[in-house]
Parts: structure tokens; C-alpha cells; sequence
């Protein structure tokens, strides 16, 4: 029994290693920059990938200090994160996940920071980021069993997300907004999801960055 359970611990840390240098790298390579994370669990049974305090950087093609013009240097509303993530939880079938390929039944993210840039019309980090990970993670064909997001800014935070754009012609865009929202759906494909959550968006937050990054990516 004692060797059955060293076998079994070693197998599960094996696991979680591995799962978290798969998640590492195709992060990193999504976003061109190494990830953050604080914490990782991963559960070889029921699927589970758990991360909290996941930090993605904005890669060097997205530095704001590339883009700026006289007398903006110390005005801007920025951050070199592109998002925060306080909790992510994944299913992923375990089998994908060992093939490196991985496929998500389930998500849930809570999210307490977005920093959005635009550096020309079709240089969008966040729609580059999804479509670069859509390029290495799939969604059950059937539809996602549940679909969970939430951002809501940390406390005493002046922001939850970040607007920059240098794709005017005529002058820098650059805001910030600390508005909170809450979106939930089970059974749907991943792209009707993604319609359905820009639409909340729109509807519910003075944040149209945001559906116009999701927008573009389904298209």
C-alpha cells in the first residue's frame, strides 16, 4: 500500500510539473513574454488546473515607451501587465493535456486588472493573445459545461482596466476604467460565448475596447 501510494504521489507531481511547463510555454509564447504565477494545482483525476495570481506581460511589441511622442512620457495610463488574473480554473481532460494538446470543458477566471493596447488598426494585443492560444488550446466541440468571468478591481485599485491606442493619426487615446462585471454560460460553443460576452459588454460597461479586442478576434 505504501509503494501503490509513492507511485501514485510521484505519478500526480510528475503531472503537475509537466502541466505547469505546458501552461508556462504556451503563455509565454501567446504573449511573447514569461507568465507569472503565484500558485498551481492540478488534479490528474478530475482535470482541474488552478492558478492564482496569474500575471501574462505584454511582450516588447506592446511596449508603450515604443510608441511615444513628446510630452506624453509621464501622462500615460498604463501598465506592462495585460492582465491580472486572481483565479483561473481549467478542465482540461487529462489525456489532451499529455499530448500537449490541450482541450477545456470548463473555465472559470476572475480577473482584477486588463490593459489593453492598440498600436495599429490590426495590432491589438488582446485578439493576438487569443488567437495565438486558440492556436494551442481548443473547446470541447459540444460546447463549454461552464463558462465563468469576472473582473472587478483589487481594493484601492483606481482601475480594472487600461485603454492605450496609438492608432489615431491625429493623438494618443489612453483611459482607464474601474468598472466591474460579471458573465456566466454553460452548454454554448466557445465563439457563440465570446458573441454573447462582448454583447454584455457593450450593454452593461463603458468598456467598448474590450468587445471590439473580443469582435475582432471572432472575426
Amino acid at each position: 500500500a505504501a509503494v501503490f501510494a509513492a507511485a501514485i504521489g510521484i505519478v500526480w507531481m510528475a503531472y503537475v510539473m509537466y502541466a505547469i511547463g505546458l501552461a508556462k510555454s504556451i503563455i509565454g509564447e501567446a504573449s511573447g513574454e514569461a507568465p507569472a504565477i503565484e500558485k498551481f494545482h492540478a488534479n490528474i483525476f478530475t482535470g482541474d488546473c488552478v492558478f492564482e495570481k496569474l500575471k501574462v506581460i505584454n511582450s516588447q511589441d506592446f511596449d508603450p515607451r515604443k510608441y511615444l511622442r513628446d510630452g506624453h512620457q509621464n501622462s500615460l495610463i498604463q501598465n506592462d501587465e495585460m492582465f491580472t488574473a486572481d483565479y483561473l480554473r481549467l478542465k482540461i481532460s487529462p489525456f489532451s493535456l499529455i499530448i500537449g494538446e490541450p482541450e477545456i470543458s470548463e473555465a472559470e477566471i476572475e480577473l482584477s486588472s486588463i490593459n489593453a493596447i492598440r498600436v495599429t488598426p490590426r495590432m491589438f494585443n488582446l485578439p493576438v493573445f487569443m488567437r495565438k492560444i486558440s492556436e494551442r488550446v481548443s473547446a470541447k466541440k459540444d460546447g463549454l459545461k461552464l463558462f465563468k468571468i469576472k473582473l472587478k478591481p483589487k481594493e484601492g485599485a483606481l482601475y480594472s482596466a487600461i485603454y492605450l491606442d496609438f492608432s489615431s493619426s491625429k493623438d494618443i487615446i489612453n483611459f482607464g476604467q474601474s468598472d466591474s462585471f460579471e458573465f456566466e454560460r454553460s452548454g454554448k460553443t466557445i465563439n457563440e460565448t465570446l458573441s454573447e460576452l462582448s454583447k454584455e459588454i457593450k450593454k452593461k460597461t463603458s468598456m467598448p475596447f474590450l468587445s471590439k479586442a473580443i469582435d475582432s478576434y471572432l472575426d
